[in-house]
Parts: C-alpha cells; structure tokens; sequence
C-alpha cells in the first residue's frame, strides 16, 4: 500500500484535483479532526467526497482517530521552526 499525503490550503480546487487524479490513489483518508467549516469550501466533508468521487473516481473515508493530537498541533503552532516541532513532537510522542 502505497500512502500520499495533500494538503489544501495555498491551493485552488484546480491545482487540489488535479494533483490528487494524478497521484492514481484510490481512496482519500482525511484525517482532520474538524473536517466542516474550513476556508477553502472544497475542502469541507461533503464537498471533499463528492468531487473527489466525481471528479477523480476515488472513495473517501473520514478517519478523525488518525489525525495528530492537540498536543502536536499546538507544538507545531507554536513554532516556526522544524527542528523545534520535530524536537516537541518526539517528546509527545
């Protein structure tokens, strides 16, 4: 199994699709713990499975549990720094 990983901010709904039609998965596992009121409304849950059926032919699967935890997020907030989050999420994890 093969695991890619996308993000949607900084991105059109163009440039979201295209990159994901062509990467050839077969399913998007979205991993946010608030998947419904982001910025970009193609990214929201409804949305998000029905072009990503529609569009590129892939299933989609919310999976909350797989998501970082509100400690890493906050460490990774906190900071600009890789080495400092790298460093932050090593002792949480």
């Amino acid at each position: 199994m093969k695991v890619f990983t996308i993000g949607f901010t900084q991105k059109t709904a163009e440039q979201f699709f295209e990159l994901l039609r062509r990467s050839g998965a077969k399913r998007v596992v979205d991993v946010r713990l608030n998947n419904v009121s982001q910025l970009a409304g193609f990214a929201k849950k409804q949305d998000l499975a029905y072009f990503a059926k529609q569009i590129c032919g892939m299933d989609y699967v919310h999976m909350p549990e797989l998501a970082p935890t509100q400690d890493i997020l906050d460490c990774s907030a906190a900071s600009t720094s890789l080495i400092t989050v790298t460093a932050g999420w090593s002792r949480i994890i």
